[in-house]
């Protein structure tokens, strides 16, 4: 028994259909993401000159990939340093209390 409460929508990507659950009001989302794919693959296409779509799907998995690990790294370092923050100010107030 499932509890899935969204639709199974059709996305072309590379000129191949992918059937893909979404939740209910998530359609924009989706639409925009086949959009943005899609334009990264023909920047790829365009910027080397290759038509293999797995090649180009390659380049572009990497791509977003990338990204994401730039990200993960940014939020760990804010984490990090927030953290710091915090505990300096612990430090602070214990000193003061302390004196």
């Amino acid at each position: 028994m499932t509890l899935f409460k969204g639709k199974v929508l059709e996305i072309k990507i590379a000129g191949r259909s992918y059937p893909v659950e979404v939740q209910n009001g998530e359609e924009e989302i989706l639409a925009n993401a086949m959009k943005t794919v899609q334009k990264e693959l023909n920047n790829f296409k365009n910027a080397y000159g290759t038509q293999d779509n797995q090649d180009l799907l390659a380049m572009t998995l990497f791509t977003y990939t990338m990204s994401m690990e730039h990200q993960k790294r940014a939020q760990y370092t804010y984490n990090n340093s927030e953290l710091l923050s915090q505990i300096l100010e612990l430090e602070r107030m214990i000193d003061m209390r302390l004196a």
